[in-house]
């Protein structure tokens, strides 16, 4: 009939809400006056950046100057998720009387340091617009050669002080981790009093393939030439998780895989560590397991992270392409108090394998990524994926690495010889750089050098360590911001 054919559509059915957005406990943030579209009120859309590349050098390592051949004999395993190079932060006052940046490196059980020199010039751009890296060789023949033509070559220190100047470019051993009987799968640096002052001590843990943990007292490297004998690594203490004290043999656990630890940004005393293959947290207070957590499934990243405006701290985990956040406060569900879903694929065998928390616009965000090729940047205010740089890499992403003083852009590392820096926020290169290894990377890690500036490092398997020191190039404002001036 007609009556029927005028009758309006039915309503359309209820929108269900998409997953991961599932609140935190205990850890929630108020919510202020201002709409969640708010949150973020310094975008790139006002001001745009671009990361200037300072300086880029490339050296030796050397660690075992024994073998006479030009193999370097790095550990291979795990090392696609293995985080084993990181760089000694630099204050301020440091950094205007210093001219290189200090890395520490674990290589199967042992841990090493050494200083890479910055170039004297900026990076030189290749065909495809891809920075140079410089050799460290080339810097000093290149110094040598200037004073010989000046004719300014002259003794005008002992022999002391000189060979003091060539060990400090050389490498390292810290013999404080040695004893470990198995591969190191994980190695972080922690400031003493990181949270408010300028120290010249700093905390360095390691965990091997089996979950013990090392904890050891090393110095900072010192700018001046002093005559006084140099600190040496102390070592602090090892802890053993639970399961190995209850079983007391390691055949019961299965064979030795990847494991990785993470300092807590507000407590210095407190060391989450997570195996792959036992599917366990660990939470160490020193040398003493205060809980252990079972995961539902198998970890492939850890990193902490700061929740907004509420003074605490959660533990983020990969699982497969999940990331699961968890507080050791927490009792009701395993201490689970937030879960988001499918991340960047929806393929459960798209594992995260790197986690790196960060700052933009004064708000805390992780940056996530693996095999997808996809960095997604996780909101802590309703846990859920804000921004996402897809294709980011040719092959997957194995490190990440969010620079301090750049906000909005974040480092890539993949299986390829590649390093990527670009803007998470635009979900492109435009306004990063890159640059290419001689080989596969096997590890990135990253500092502050100053206030203004940032040092990234990459270790790649022909035991060859790269430093690129990076700050903000120009920050342009748009159009509308002129016209309102």
């Amino acid at each position: 009939s007609n009556e029927d054919k005028e009758k309006p559509p039915p309503p359309p059915p209820p929108i269900k809400p998409t997953p991961g957005q599932n609140s935190i406990a205990l850890t929630r943030v108020k919510q202020s006056s201002n709409s969640y579209s708010d949150l973020f009120s310094e975008d790139k859309k006002n001001n745009t950046k671009s990361v200037a590349v300072l300086s880029l050098t490339r050296c030796e390592l050397k660690l075992f100057p024994k073998f006479h051949d030009e193999h370097e004999y790095i550990s291979p395993g795990h090392a696609h998720n293995a985080t084993r190079c990181q760089v000694e932060r630099t204050t301020n006052t440091a950094s205007m009387s210093r001219n290189f940046c200090t890395a520490i490196i674990a290589n199967s059980g042992s841990v090493f340091k050494r200083n890479v020199k910055f170039a004297n010039e900026t990076a030189a751009l290749g065909k495809t617009n891809a920075s140079i890296p410089r050799d460290d060789d080339e810097e000093e023949n290149e110094e040598n050669e200037e004073e010989e033509e000046n004719g300014k070559k002259k003794r005008k220190r002992t022999t002391t002080t000189d060979d003091r100047k060539h060990r400090k470019h050389e490498t390292e051993m810290i013999e404080a981790f040695e004893g470990q009987e198995f591969e190191i799968m994980c190695l972080k640096i922690r400031e003493v009093g990181e949270a408010g002052g300028q120290t010249e001590e700093q905390r360095v843990a390691t965990v091997d393939a089996t979950g013990r943990l090392t904890v050891c007292k090393v110095p900072k490297t010192k700018v001046a030439d002093d005559d006084e004998e140099e600190e040496k690594a102390e070592l602090l203490y090892k802890a053993t998780p639970k399961m190995y004290k209850e079983c007391e043999t390691f055949e019961t656990l299965g064979s030795p895989g990847w494991a990785g630890l993470s300092f807590c940004p507000l407590e210095e005393n407190n060391i989450a560590v997570c195996k792959l293959w036992t599917r366990t947290i660990d939470w160490f207070e020193q040398d003493r397991v205060v809980r252990t957590n079972n995961l539902l499934e198998s970890p492939t990243s850890i990193a902490h992270m700061e929740t907004p405006h509420s003074g605490r701290s959660v533990l983020c985990i990969g699982e497969n392409n999940e990331v699961v956040v968890y507080d050791h406060r927490v009792d009701k569900k395993n201490g689970e108090v937030g879960r988001v879903k499918q991340v960047a694929s929806d393929n459960a065998r798209h594992q995260i394998q790197a986690l790196e928390p960060a700052k933009f616009s004064g708000n805390s965000v992780l940056c996530c990524a693996g095999k997808e090729r996809t960095v997604s940047v996780v909101d802590p205010r309703k846990w859920t994926a804000r921004y996402r740089w897809k294709n980011c890499a040719k092959y997957e992403v194995t490190g990440l690495y969010a620079p301090r003083t750049i906000e909005g852009f974040v480092c890539v590392a993949s299986l390829d010889y590649e390093i990527l820096c670009g803007s998470y926020e635009k979900g492109k290169l435009g306004g990063g750089f890159t640059f290419r290894n001689d080989a596969r990377v096997v590890g990135i890690g990253g500092a502050k050098f100053g206030d203004k500036s940032d040092v990234v490092c990459t270790w790649t398997d022909t035991g060859k360590l790269t430093a690129a020191k990076i700050s903000v190039a120009s920050s342009v404002s748009t159009e509308e911001d002129l016209k309102v001036k």
